[in-house]
């Protein structure tokens, strides 16, 4: 039986959270890139083995091959993935053997990719035990709820599920290859209006503008005819400055609302995962929307969200959306609050069962 509290474990497609079960908030939070180096550079590495994760990645791009082995919620590289997941867990807890997990995961994943994933942990890991759930639901439970609809929009995927007394409304669960880098991808086409873009520093300067400038309008209001509109100049942490117009800023954001390519928007996938629940859920559901995911943190989005639900509703219908205080957190969180319940021994697949049944436990699993 594992000591101590499980470890809570969010392996996202932009960054891989990874924290004690009880605690508020990750103690570690990195990119999700594994760098390997280029076979010209090898020897100015300080690293004999030569791979490196996260921050360290990113700083010695120029030597590497910075890689995201997660893509649209895909695994795309089992290799880096598996490092990455084994890096970040022996990094908190060098030990795994008496470590349970519980992995925050999309809520379409193939069940194949369950089965590697699990084969990993239990027998090259060797952790004690082991739970997946997904990111929807456990970012109900980072608000304290057991039923609504909870809409995750995170660095590549979008997804929508509906919960109902703790139980998934399976017609309701729905997921799009569409997130924060669609919109960052916006932002730098909008930046190379007045600058050109190139290195990886320059895209993070684009996700500065993204997550500190661009706004969104309560309701859309059209322009004024007959009158230009104003460029605000902002300082980017290169010191250098931008002008970049509201309208630019707010072309954004719609993007979240108006959809693009065969991404329709969050509105019309949030009513059509409401149609997926059972006809006598829906008032109940309605009144519980939670917004997840660091591409729905910008601020009033709740605000914004209600008010084009409720446009779409019968009149008198009530409707409530909440966001969290730390919004980009809400799965790992959700994770958190799961692994401090004493119901999760009863969920967690252990080591001895996995050896005893196999890939069958994982049938059970979320």
């Amino acid at each position: 039986m594992a000591a101590t509290l499980p470890l809570a474990v969010d392996p996202g497609s932009g960054y891989l959270k990874v924290g004690l079960a009880g605690t508020p908030f990750p103690a570690l939070c990195y990119p999700a890139v594994v760098g390997h180096p280029k076979a010209s550079l090898s020897a100015l590495l300080d690293d004999q083995h030569g791979i490196y994760y996260g921050y360290e990645a990113l700083k010695r791009s120029c030597m590497l091959h910075v890689r995201a082995p997660c893509q649209s919620g895909v695994v795309t590289n089992w290799d880096d993935y598996l490092l990455l997941i084994d890096q970040a867990i022996s990094a908190f807890k060098p030990s795994a053997s008496d470590t349970d997990i519980i992995l925050a995961e999309p809520p379409l994943r193939p069940l194949k990719e369950r089965q590697r994933l699990a084969e990993n942990l239990f027998e090259s890991s060797s952790v004690h035990g082991l739970h997946f759930s997904p990111t929807n639901f456990l970012a109900l439970l980072s608000v304290g709820k057991t039923m609504g609809i909870a809409l995750d929009s995170g660095d590549t995927v979008t997804s929508c599920m509906g919960v109902y007394e703790g139980d998934i409304q399976l017609g309701s669960v729905s997921q799009f290859a569409f997130g924060g880098r669609d919109l960052l991808q916006r932002v730098a086409e909008i930046m190379r209006a007045t600058r050109r873009m190139v290195t990886a520093g320059e895209r993070e300067l684009a996700r500065f503008v993204k997550e500190n400038c661009c706004v969104y309008a309560y309701e859309e209001v059209p322009p004024e005819k007959g009158k230009e509109e104003e460029a605000k100049e902002t300082k980017l942490p290169d010191g250098t400055t931008i002008s970049l117009k509201r309208s630019e800023l707010m072309s954004v954001t719609e993007t979240l609302f108006k959809g693009s390519g065969p991404f329709g928007g969050i509105i019309p996938m949030l009513m059509k995962s409401m149609e997926g629940c059972l006809l006598d859920t829906r008032p109940t559901l309605l009144k519980n929307i939670v917004l997840a995911g660091g591409n729905l943190a910008f601020p009033g989005m709740a605000q914004r969200v209600r008010y084009e639900v409720k446009h779409l509703l019968q009149p008198m219908t009530e409707a409530e959306v909440t966001a969290g205080d730390d919004c980009a957190y809400a799965a790992w969180k959700g994770a958190s609050v799961l692994g401090r319940l004493s119901s999760i021994k009863g969920l967690l697949l252990t080591r001895k069962e996995y050896e005893e049944c196999g890939f069958r436990g994982l049938l059970n699993l979320s």
